[in-house]
């Protein structure tokens, strides 16, 4: 476990802001993270004020959205520091906070959902479609080649319809309708001053006003944009970077035989779990997987050393 290079900084962002702090660091959000992150909660137990911070790719919009809904069963006020990316899912996990604080690094991006389109007749095709392209096919089918508008939705219709089975379309359909029904639900929490309809239209905009799903959205973007942002101390960016630091070394690949860390779910109480590639080396793998591997440690917050630096 490398439970050293993150519980001191933990301890000292709940010193620093007065609130008990977690770290949800992911390559991306998965329904069996859920279960861990209710662990560390429960090890931590109900607050009035809770930190999170969160570094996640993207992932599970599901997983996302039962995540922030077990947060708010655990606190009354939740606090999201964000120190590199929260992409895709993870914005969508960022919207069921009070308030975001974003580093200079700090990157969200669009919640538009792709899902696996499998059974597509296109050799050579994505494997993976965003439900935006799919529905940008009518606007293109309208702009580029001057058809009107009920001309351009059958055009396009009947062009999907040759090469993605009619099953996977309507799924397109239901992810599109569920990412901004979650997306609803969760920014409630966070600009509960805006009426509904204006809280929509800024999930609306996350989901359908960007033409690429890795667009950058800046922390002055974001405030732009509308959501509720502030500037983190520069201690306090400097103690969110370090808990970035475990899983950094993996994604530079360096994996060996002890495993290197992909997940890390913590608080400033002792709790540390960590998901490691275990039992093969990256050079041998050989087309193989490695066995991930949960591992859970609980520690007194009072023998964790080096909360000050």
């Amino acid at each position: 476990m490398n439970e050293h290079d993150i519980l001191p900084a933990l301890v000292e962002l709940q010193q620093l802001s007065g609130s008990p702090t977690m770290a949800y660091i992911v390559d991306k959000i998965e329904v069996t993270d859920v279960g861990i992150v209710y662990e560390c909660l429960r090890a931590l137990g109900r607050v009035e004020s809770l930190n999170l911070i969160l570094y996640a790719g993207g992932g599970n919009v599901d997983a996302a959205r039962h995540i922030a809904l077990l947060l708010h069963e655990y606190c009354e006020e939740l606090r999201i520091l964000v120190p590199d990316h929260a992409q895709s899912a993870g914005t969508l996990l960022c919207l069921g906070a009070h308030e975001l604080v974003l580093g200079t690094m700090a990157r969200l991006g669009p919640i538009d959902p792709y899902i696996t389109a499998s059974d597509s007749h296109a050799p050579g095709g994505p494997n993976r479609i965003s439900a935006e392209d799919v529905r940008a096919l009518t606007e293109m089918a309208r702009t580029w080649f001057g058809l009107d508008g009920q001309a351009a939705g059958r055009h396009a219709l009947e062009m999907m319809s040759q090469r993605i089975f009619p099953t996977t379309l309507s799924s397109f359909f239901r992810a599109h309708r569920n990412i901004r029904n979650v997306g609803r639900e969760l920014i409630a929490y966070h600009r509960s001053d805006l009426s509904a309809d204006e809280r929509g239209r800024l999930v609306d905009h996350l989901v359908d006003g960007y033409d690429s799903h890795t667009h950058v959205i800046t922390p002055a973007e974001a405030q732009k944009l509308g959501l509720n942002v502030v500037v983190p101390s520069l201690r306090e960016e400097q103690l969110m970077w370090r808990c970035l630091h475990s899983l950094h070394r993996w994604l530079k690949g360096d994996l060996d035989e002890d495993g290197q860390v992909m997940k890390i779910i913590a608080n400033s109480q002792g709790f540390c779990a960590e998901l490691t590639l275990v039992g093969v080396s990256l050079n041998s793998l050989e087309g193989r997987m490695p066995k991930r591997v949960w591992g859970i440690e609980e520690r007194s917050a009072a023998t964790i050393s080096g909360a000050e630096e």
